[in-house]
Order: C-alpha cells, then structure tokens, then sequence
C-alpha cells in the first residue's frame, strides 16, 4: 500500500474515469482530478458540498450538491459548475441531505437522500433513493433505508446495490428498463458471521460496522468502506467478505474505488480527525494497494 501525494480536508466519493482519480473535498468545497501517483490535473470548485460524481454519456461532469439537495454539471468543455436538477421536492419535510450517487452508463441517475444524522441519528429508517432519467424527470424509487450511503450498479445493469449506513448490509434492487427499482432485497449482512475469509489471520472489526462508499469489480464483489474503522471490506455475491484491506491506524476509511488498466488497483479515501472528531483540524489522505481481482 502507498500514500499518494494529494493532501485534503475530507476526501470522499472516489472515482476512476479514463486514466484519472476523481475525489470530492466535502470541508475545501471543491472536485479534484488527479493522475496516477495523486498529483492535481485539475480542481473545480463549488459553492455547496460535493459528494457523490459520476458522468452522463456526453462526458459532463455530475456532482452532488449535499446541503442545496442539488445535482451540479459541470461540462463538457467548460470548467464551470451550473446546475443540472434540483431535487428539494423529492426529498420529503425532513431535515437532511442528498449524499452518494450512481450514474449509469445510458444516463439514469441514481442519488441517496440522508435525514441529518445528528437530529435523527444514522438508524432512521427515512432514507430514500432518487431517480433522475435521462430526461430530467426525478422522482423517488426507494424509501425506508438507513442511511443510504455508496451505490453500484451491476455490470450488466439488472442491478443496484446501495450501502446503508445505519444498518450494517448492502442492499439490492431490480432495475426496470425505465431505470425503476423493484424486489428490494439483503445483498448482504455485515457482521462477524459473514466473514468467510481462507485467511483470518489479519482481523477485520466487523462489531462496530458504518458502511459508506463503495465500487464493484469485474468480478462482481463489492468493495464497501468500513467508516467506523480503517477498512474496507470485499463482499461477494453470495453475501461473504472474503477479503478486506486496511489503512493505516488513526484512519478512517470512508470511500473506495476500482482504477487501473485492469482494474487491478484500489483506491482508499482516509480521514485522520483529532480526538474530538473536529473537522477544523481534518486531514484527509488516499491510499493505493494493489487487490489482485482484476
């Protein structure tokens, strides 16, 4: 495992696009682009929180707006951020905001709606899934959830599978040919019982379990951040960590994502707090190891 060279204040919603780390800055308010060893290609600001990127089919840049529940565009062949969706009227009376997002790639988008943590704590079951298609119309796909946090969507597009924060599992949904979500289901349970790794010499905390962001491999497993600790876990189909990878002590491990030419390398968003989690002293560091599941 390596460090890379970028330094920020709270590194989230990590990417892989054409040769290139994508991470947001939620404290510098602010999108970087980097290359291999994490030196900055470009930096785009916003007024609002970003989290979750992904991209639409003309290249455009999506980013979420946390606070404006907005969804902002950036490009193609612009630097400026405008907005793309405002997504307030879907988001109920709640107190709260939109967080990660999946985009696919025919354009339908996929965002995650948190009622405030602090007021209502992680375990609210007021978590909803927004859909916007490739129109522009949004409406709500998913309620019920705990903290919906990291989304995928299977390679061959039948599925999503979202992380909810307050209850430790990934769950799953069909998706219609509309980009609707249908037979909810446990993708899996995270805990002590699922850990069916060959080798367990190296512990993995599964008591205390937050799950944040995550990307899935070519295999099909997803990789699904442990922010409650340093890890990152490696869940397969069958619901079974079979591997996991940590970073070091004094982290925590809040996003991850598949890069590389063959998807061989992993890359791990760690956040260092003080011991009073005061954000005003954040630093935030990514990390690369090589997981061999390409």
């Amino acid at each position: 495992m390596r460090r890379l060279d970028h330094e920020g204040r709270f590194l989230e919603g990590a990417r892989w696009r054409n040769g290139r780390w994508w991470v947001s800055d939620m404290v510098e308010r602010a999108v970087c682009c980097l290359d291999m060893g994490g030196r900055t290609i470009d930096r785009i600001t916003f007024e609002d929180r970003p989290s979750g990127l992904g991209w639409l089919p003309d290249g455009a840049l999506i980013a979420v707006g946390m606070d404006s529940r907005t969804l902002m565009r950036v490009g193609p062949g612009s630097a400026t951020a405008t907005r793309h969706i405002d997504l307030t009227a879907q988001c109920g009376d709640l107190d709260g905001y939109i967080n990660d997002m999946a985009v696919t790639p025919d354009g339908h988008i996929y965002v995650g709606f948190d009622p405030d943590f602090h007021r209502y704590g992680f375990d609210c079951p007021a978590g909803a899934i927004i859909h916007v298609d490739p129109a522009g119309r949004a409406d709500v796909v998913a309620t019920g959830l705990h903290f919906p946090n990291g989304m995928v969507v299977t390679a061959d597009g039948a599925t999503l599978i979202v992380a909810e924060t307050g209850s430790p599992r990934l769950t799953a949904f069909a998706r219609a040919s509309d980009g609707g979500l249908h037979d909810r289901r446990i993708w899996a349970a995270i805990g002590p019982d699922a850990d069916h790794r060959h080798d367990r010499r190296r512990p993995l905390p599964l008591d205390g379990i937050g799950l944040d962001g995550c990307a899935i491999d070519r295999r099909g497993h997803v990789w699904v951040a442990n922010a409650h600790s340093s890890s990152c876990l490696r869940v397969a189909p069958d619901g079974g960590i079979v591997d996991g990878v940590a970073i070091p002590d004094g982290y925590r491990c809040l996003a991850c994502a598949i890069g590389g030419e063959e998807g061989e390398l992993l890359l791990l968003c760690g956040l260092a707090l003080s011991p009073d989690d005061d954000l005003a002293t954040s630093r935030s560091h990514l990390f690369v190891v090589e997981h061999g599941a390409a």
